[in-house]
């Protein structure tokens, strides 16, 4: 099914030549290995800045309320734990709406039956289904049975 990436020969570039007929060991071979060598030093020293930039970053963050005074802290906090609290307010507020409201059943085990535009389609359907579920004022449980496959995705 899915293509599967090769990876040469890893091959010491201090051996002589050797003759064409030598595979592992061939001007080609040879080739491909330095440039995955390369590909790997490549992606270690990128994994590396990455590394050192999020380190800074996290660095950064932790001095980043060492000027506040200690009131300052406190109501930053405070707020915090206010907009966390709210938070998890809503979310309770949303459970509870569903559970009250009326049911809506979308039965996906047709989707073998389906192209794939169609399928796409269906899962946009219920995207929006569900975007408007959650902005409305009265809500309803929606629940998908049967879904598998391209739909999942």
């Amino acid at each position: 099914p899915g293509s599967k990436r090769k990876i040469p020969w890893v091959v010491d570039p201090q051996l002589p030549d050797l003759p064409p007929q030598s595979d592992p060991n061939s001007k080609r071979a040879r080739k491909k290995a330095a440039k995955f060598k390369g590909m790997l030093e490549k992606k270690k020293a990128k994994k590396a800045e990455l590394k050192a930039a999020s380190a800074e970053a996290r660095e950064k963050e932790a001095t980043k309320d060492d000027h506040l005074t200690e009131e300052e802290r406190k109501a930053k906090e405070a707020k915090r734990l206010e907009r966390k609290q709210e938070a998890l307010r809503e979310r309770a507020a949303f459970k509870a709406s569903c559970t009250e409201g009326p049911s809506v059943i979308l039965d996906c085990e047709f989707e073998p039956h389906l192209t794939d535009g169609e399928i796409r389609s269906l899962a946009q359907q219920v995207l929006y289904s569900y975007g408007s579920i959650k902005n409305a004022e009265k809500r309803l449980f929606l629940i998908l049975s049967g879904v598998a496959g391209g739909l999942r995705e």
